[in-house]
């Protein structure tokens, strides 16, 4: 996508916006600076992951706390894991919550790659961030608060619903320590067991029998009600993606009469426009990042078999060739005869009639 569409459920950002605010950290002015409205009152499902991200840096800079995500994460409760966090704690023990956890993660965030294997009296469970996109603080990773966030929050959701049986026995770590020497005493006193830093993997070891008590607060009826609705997100999640792939055929169907308006395509899918819109930000896009995406990669094909820039512009819904260049200038940050020599790709070239 033009916007690397990462997110993250607004209940689990909230943990991290609500300990800034307690500490006056500006978060308005955060969030205008990347012009992007957050109002508690409204019905907002997912945050941009980059604006997590960078708002875990932030926050970490503003109060000079290299263990930001650590302690943000002692701070979560059960609201703060959503819906997840509710059918984790209504379920029967540790090993059923590992297997909602498993399945239902993207309820929480898509851009966890999270893996559980049993080798023999241990669960071990391997976990990365993917890789973030043009617009986050470093390039191409999210803040490694997150990772600590999370491990920290998982933590505290299990001593919770144990009553304290629920333990780590040792947790790798793929990036270094923070910088003051103190650092790896303080990861191993807040989560509980030797923390190791350097690793080829990031990994949380726990011991099974840890993960066999009874859940002080299971609930077999809400139980049900919550993993039917659980599985009801996870499919209107599914149609999103569905959705936009719809939504791309038919712009790009649509475009020999030119370029459709939003107006146009909600009347195509019987939609209300804010239902588009809404439907659109659950994947971190606009319906103007929809049609930016579609003209560059059909650009990008018709450059590959030789068209002449005005027959793409034509092609792409532009009234004139200019239009298109400053585009496509905009989206690859070359011109396109530059990106075209950069290809060794051919433009046909054509008189302008």
């Amino acid at each position: 996508m033009v916007k690397h569409p990462h997110v993250v459920a607004i209940e689990v950002a909230e943990a991290l916006i609500e300990y800034m605010v307690e500490r006056e950290f500006n978060v308005e002015q955060f969030f205008a600076e990347r012009q992007f409205s957050y109002d508690i009152e409204q019905d907002l499902p997912f945050l941009p992951f980059e604006i997590f991200s960078d708002l875990f840096v932030a926050g970490a800079d503003f109060l000079d706390d290299e263990h930001l995500g650590l302690h943000v994460g002692q701070t979560v409760s059960t609201r703060h894991w959503g819906q997840l966090g509710y059918l984790i704690l209504s379920g029967e023990n540790g090993i059923e919550a590992i297997r909602y956890m498993d399945r239902y993660a993207r309820l929480i965030t898509n851009a966890m790659d999270t893996r559980f294997e049993i080798e023999g009296e241990h669960l071990i469970c391997s976990f990365e961030l993917l890789p973030a996109g043009k617009g986050s603080s470093d390039g191409n990773a999210y803040s490694h608060h997150i990772l600590d966030y999370f491990i920290s929050a998982v933590r505290n959701l299990g001593t919770f619903m144990s009553n304290g049986v629920f333990r780590y026995r040792e947790i790798h770590f793929q990036y270094d320590p923070p910088i003051s020497p103190d650092s790896p005493d303080i990861y191993q006193e807040i989560l509980g067991c030797p923390c190791y830093f350097g690793r080829a993997n990031n990994r949380i070891i726990v011991g099974v029998e840890s993960l066999q008590f009874l859940s002080h607060y299971r609930d077999p009826r809400l139980k049900k009600l919550l993993e039917r609705n659980a599985q009801a997100v996870l499919q209107d999640l599914a149609g999103d993606d569905e959705f936009v792939r719809e939504l791309k055929n038919y712009l790009a169907n649509a475009l020999k009469n030119g370029m459709p308006t939003l107006a146009e395509a909600t009347a195509h899918f019987e939609i209300s426009e804010r239902t588009l819109q809404r439907r659109l930000a659950k994947q971190n896009i606009s319906f103007q990042d929809v049609i930016d995406e579609l003209r560059q990669e059909l650009a990008k094909n018709y450059m590959q078999n030789d068209y002449s820039l005005l027959d793409i512009a034509l092609l792409l819904g532009y009234s004139e060739q200019s239009a298109f260049h400053r585009a496509f200038k905009r989206w690859t940050g070359l011109s396109p005869s530059k990106y075209a020599k950069q290809h060794k790709l051919d433009l046909k070239k054509r008189p302008n009639a």
